[in-house]
């Protein structure tokens, strides 16, 4: 009777043991510098959705892969909620050097991690915070900065990486069966201007350059980078290259004939309807339409030509400069 009496008691204490274990665990924070060094980070997401005031939403992750320190940044701008991968207007992903890993981390020092809630208010736009880390039990994650200048240190970091990633130079050359033809915008004196095979230049209209960035980043045509491939069993076919340059000094540049990176043919077909809209547009503003017809402006099913003729029916009338 008394062994069964001290078992039950051994098992009490154990008991009560555990459960001490368990609720300093779910209470436990963290501190990045005394308790998270800096080669324990792996991960880490700032993530702001305002759907009410301004329907934006703003993503900047760090991260390590393959023993590289990158920033991926994301922004979504419209007029509609939830706001999905369509309204994208920037992102692209950004290679680390080991100063920017240590500002990076500078910003995060003092603040505390925590166990994770689920909990998510109506409403709240964020920021929501999670730093994935070496001790994070798969849990302690919950992010909060030191204090609010930390935190506008740490945004204000992102926004100057994300700038050096801006967007130069894009030139796409597609051919084939018909003659090829380049199409290339480049960033001049702030704004961005599509420049012809002679070398001319004209303002490119910021709505389209908007509709180029979500190409790019709807198909990730950065990944497309190094890819150079060909198929000699095919004679007659199609051939591309692709070429970006960034504020950073960085490039992307992809060819292939008759081989081509995953989603290849919907990503050239957006990218060549953007700037088919570019040259209606063009062509809108230097002709005017003389003479009986359909009445209506130039812009169409890209069939329009500025003779006059197009929609399969031709017109009565011309074009002449305006």
């Amino acid at each position: 009777m008394f062994r069964s009496q001290r078992a039950i008691r051994r098992i009490a204490v154990l008991l009560v043991l555990l459960f001490c274990t368990l609720t300093i665990g779910a209470q436990a924070e963290y501190v990045v510098g005394p308790d998270i060094g800096i080669d324990d980070i792996t991960d880490f997401y700032y993530t702001v959705d305002a759907p009410l005031a301004a329907s934006s939403y703003q993503r900047y992750q760090f991260y390590v892969e393959d023993g590289n320190r990158l920033m991926f940044h994301e922004s979504r701008q419209g007029g509609a909620w939830p706001l999905t991968e369509e309204y994208t207007v920037a992102s692209g992903t950004v290679a680390l050097t080991d100063g920017d890993w240590e500002a990076f981390y500078d910003c995060l020092r003092g603040g505390a991690v925590k166990r994770r809630s689920d909990e998510i208010l109506d409403g709240d736009d964020g920021p929501w915070m999670y730093l994935y880390w070496a001790g994070d039990q798969g849990a302690i994650q919950e992010f909060t900065f030191a204090s609010p200048e930390a935190q506008a240190e740490f945004e204000a970091l992102c926004i100057r990486l994300a700038d050096n990633h801006i967007l130069t130079r894009f030139c796409f050359t597609r051919g084939g069966e018909m003659a090829p033809q380049s199409r290339e915008v480049i960033l001049h004196d702030g704004s961005y201007c599509i420049q012809d095979d002679e070398g001319d230049t004209r303002a490119f209209d910021p709505a389209l350059m908007d509709a180029l960035r979500q190409v790019i980043a709807e198909y990730d045509l950065e990944s497309w980078d190094g890819f150079h491939e060909s198929d000699p069993n095919v004679l007659d076919g199609e051939f591309f290259s692709l070429e970006m340059s960034y504020a950073d000094g960085s490039s992307i540049y992809a060819s292939g004939d008759n081989a081509f990176p995953e989603r290849y043919f919907d990503a050239a077909d957006s990218i060549e309807a953007i700037f088919k809209e570019d040259e209606l547009s063009h062509i809108a503003g230097v002709y005017r339409y003389e003479g009986e017809g359909f009445g209506g402006s130039c812009a169409g099913d890209g069939s329009t030509r500025a003779d006059g003729t197009g929609f399969g029916g031709g017109w009565t009338g011309g074009w002449t400069a305006g």
